[in-house]
């Protein structure tokens, strides 16, 4: 409690302190999710009105920056407040430094909710860049603490390590190589221990309105149980090319695979691969509103050990993107298919069977007035199944409601 009182003051003097940048105001939230199986239906919804406050100060001295931002949410059902500070400099022959340090605060007032918890976060970096090169160095840390323990959430504290460094390829492009590592502590749960080694590359090449883009990662996992259970290599590789036809008219092709590979392969931990191909064209219709469109085709491969992981799936996907500053911001995915199971699945998986798909999410605000905005977030996945018995669907539906009575 102690804890909550100081950091919610700190936070209200940061507010009142940011005389330009504070933003006060009510809101309004409503949360629902259904999940429908077998003709039965699971609904879950709650609503939560709150006070909120945040304010952003800032101040130069000479060659260091320094910004402080604070949000205080005080709802119907849930606390929440946020601290969050930041310190970067500037040195000679283009040599930065950038910190910052955060602390997070969330408790539900009823103790049958999910459990509150309290967060830090932080991170050093050191950047240099040259003529034709540059590079970095990134400290960072994570640690959370819940009130109540569960299967899902445990303490823990996370710390990395990552290491950049860019420089041209082939002319004007830009290749990136990067190392990190990363070892997670849970007190209370040994089976989440883990160290991590990442292995990233990404090129980039510009040429007249064309773009490329491939990125690469590799990752080695070890967890701490005594045995091979859960250790893994993970490879992740993903191009994505960017031609123009024309003013408006964008083709957008995507290749992305993913693998994985257990040291102690089972039915829990299985091998597998994931490939995608989507052939895409974007559409321009101003510089506020995009469209675009093309088919997908996806193949996931297990081998024997797990039979329902191997499937094919073909599917269009149709986007649409209204972006404008304060006043409406839409993302709209619409993407119906149909998935094809390799072998017949057996009884204890009978809603594997082979079935079509509709997926349609939006992400959306729009400023009613310039001081009331309202956010949504709509996912809907239907899927009609070979065995109509197996008709799986699922609904998320979160609406947001917010009034800055100041800003």
């Amino acid at each position: 409690m102690l804890r909550t009182i100081v950091i919610s003051s700190l936070l209200i003097i940061a507010a009142i302190a940011a005389e330009t940048g504070l933003q006060t105001g009510i809101g309004f939230s409503h949360l629902a999710q259904k999940y429908v199986l077998f003709e039965e239906d699971t609904l879950s919804a709650s609503s939560e009105g709150r006070f909120f406050s945040e304010g952003e100060i800032g101040e130069q001295f000479g060659n260091h920056n320094l910004k402080g931002n604070g949000m205080l949410s005080i709802g119907t059902e849930t606390f929440w407040s946020r601290l969050k500070g930041k310190w970067d400099w500037t040195g000679p022959q283009n040599l930065f430094l950038i910190s910052e340090l955060s602390a997070d605060v969330r408790e539900p007032y009823s103790e049958d909710a999910t459990p509150g918890y309290w967060k830090g976060t932080g991170y050093l970096r050191v950047k240099k860049r040259w003529t034709e090169a540059n590079g970095s160095a990134k400290l960072s840390f994570e640690t959370k603490d819940y009130s109540g323990q569960s299967s899902y959430s445990y303490d823990y504290t996370l710390s990395k390590i990552k290491f950049d460094f860019g420089f041209p390829f082939f002319g004007e492009d830009e290749l990136s190589l990067g190392y990190q590592f990363a070892f997670r502590y849970a007190p209370d749960t040994t089976e989440a221990n883990y160290q991590r080694n990442n292995f990233y590359s990404s090129w980039h090449r510009f040429s007249g309105g064309n773009y490329i883009r491939g990125d690469f990662e590799a990752e080695r996992r070890n967890y701490n149980r005594g045995d091979l259970t859960g250790n893994h290599w993970r490879v992740y590789i993903d191009i994505a090319p960017m031609i123009a036809l024309g003013k408006k008219f964008t083709l957008a092709p995507e290749f992305t695979a993913e693998g994985y590979r257990y040291d102690m392969a089972t039915a829990v931990y299985p091998n597998r691969e994931w490939y995608s191909v989507t052939g895409g064209i974007e559409w321009s219709f101003s510089p506020f509103v995009h469209s675009g469109f093309g088919p997908k085709y996806s193949l996931s491969h297990a081998g024997s050990e797990v039979e329902t992981d191997n499937f094919q799936e073909l599917s269009l996907e149709l986007t649409f993107d209204w972006l404008r500053y304060r006043k409406v911001w839409l993302d709209i995915l619409l993407e119906p298919g149909i998935r094809f199971y390799d072998t017949e699945p057996s009884e204890d998986f009978g809603y594997y069977s082979n079935f079509a798909f509709v997926e349609v999410s939006a992400i959306g605000s729009y400023w009613i007035i310039p001081r009331m905005r309202i956010d949504s977030i709509v996912s809907y996945s239907p899927e009609w199944h070979d065995v109509e018995d197996d008709d799986i669907t699922t609904l998320y539906l979160s609406i947001n409601l917010e009034y800055e009575f100041l800003r």
